[in-house]
């Protein structure tokens, strides 16, 4: 008998940042700025709040450095995460402080800036200034510690995990396009791996009947069934990886109105397929990265409260968990392959 092994993502310690974060943030702002009262405090933080609220490259930066964080408590090979970027620092060097300081399984220690990439070009190079490259290599240098740079390539909704040394330097910039960052892809150490199962799947919606008009399919949810390849799968493990890959994969989805002439009520189908090129037919396809499937349920989850007026949804590690079987399960009518994919040596 073969145990299930579901990943337990890391927990993110509770602080209590009102009381500390804001008396620190306060602290260094009143030694830089000399307020004769507190309002002006209060002052400047909605001023400052109200640019970069307006600031999208800003704002986008912010929440690709958290979805990445999550990205990672939810990948089975590290131990601790640590934002690296935060508090007072002192030094005599120029410097640029990483987003976050990694510890692996392994105990190896890394660094990792994180960098959200979105071009209207969709395989447009990926650039930085190389003064700021370089500052986080001094940086890396002195805690002798190596520095990895991650990248999200938003058009592709994919993340990259590089070495700097594989960024091309001119007298301005560092530059990487995604041919080498696929090549020189290390997110697999962070314990990241491609997932790839049978498809077609479905999700079939059974409608009980209130009104029907051609635009508007009003009722009540009857029944709910979701199918891999045809076949129906009765699994709830199964039924909820499913579900996942239908609503975060990279697969094309369509939907359309099926009769089901037995209850003489409609099924509402949402059918996701692979984008399919040239390859000859093949039991399974890739469904995407484990880190590509989190990303997208991180981004469906923030769209959906923004759309409710609210900026900062309360995201925890465990919402974001797929419950990936980390024991090489296989399944049972849902079939799941697992490929860890290595640098290019």
């Amino acid at each position: 008998m073969i145990l299930s092994v579901i990943m337990k993502p890391i927990n993110k310690l509770n602080r209590n940042i009102a009381k500390y974060d804001i008396y620190e943030l306060y602290s260094s702002l009143a030694e830089e700025n000399n307020f004769s009262n507190d309002s002006e405090f209060i002052d400047l933080i909605k001023k400052s709040l109200e640019q970069n609220i307006k600031s999208k490259i800003f704002k986008y930066g912010k929440q690709t450095e958290k979805m990445f964080a999550y990205v990672l408590s939810n990948l089975s090979e590290c131990e601790l995460i640590k934002k690296e970027d935060a508090g007072e620092i002192y030094s005599n060097n120029e410097v640029v402080i990483p987003d976050f300081r990694i510890i692996l399984k392994n105990r190896e220690q890394l660094l990792i800036e994180v960098k959200n990439h979105h071009s209207k070009v969709k395989l447009k190079d990926f650039y930085l200034r190389k003064t700021e490259l370089q500052e986080l290599k001094n940086y890396s240098n002195l805690m002798h510690t190596n520095l990895k740079i991650a990248i999200f390539w938003s058009n592709m909704r994919m993340w990259t995990l590089v070495d700097t040394k594989f960024f091309i330097e001119d007298n301005k910039y560092a530059s990487i396009n995604i041919e080498t960052a696929i090549l020189n892809n290390e997110m697999s150490i962070l314990g990241d791996y491609w997932l790839a199962t049978n498809p077609p799947l479905e999700l079939k919606l059974q409608v009980k009947e209130n009104e029907l008009s051609p635009k508007c399919l009003n009722g009540v949810i009857d029944k709910v069934e979701l199918y891999s390849n045809g076949n129906l799968i009765t699994d709830k493990y199964e039924q909820n990886l499913a579900f996942n890959f239908i609503l975060f994969g990279n697969w094309q989805a369509k939907q359309y109105i099926e009769f089901n002439e037995q209850t003489d009520e409609r099924v509402i189908v949402t059918e996701s397929n692979p984008i399919k090129g040239n390859e000859e037919e093949q039991p399974f396809y890739m469904i995407g990265t484990l880190s590509s499937l989190i990303s997208n349920k991180y981004k469906y989850i923030v769209n959906y409260y923004q759309s409710s007026n609210s900026n900062f949804p309360k995201i925890t590690p465990e919402k974001l968990s797929l419950d990936i079987d980390e024991n090489n399960y296989i399944g049972k009518i849902l079939h799941i392959w697992r490929f860890k994919v290595n640098k290019n040596m």
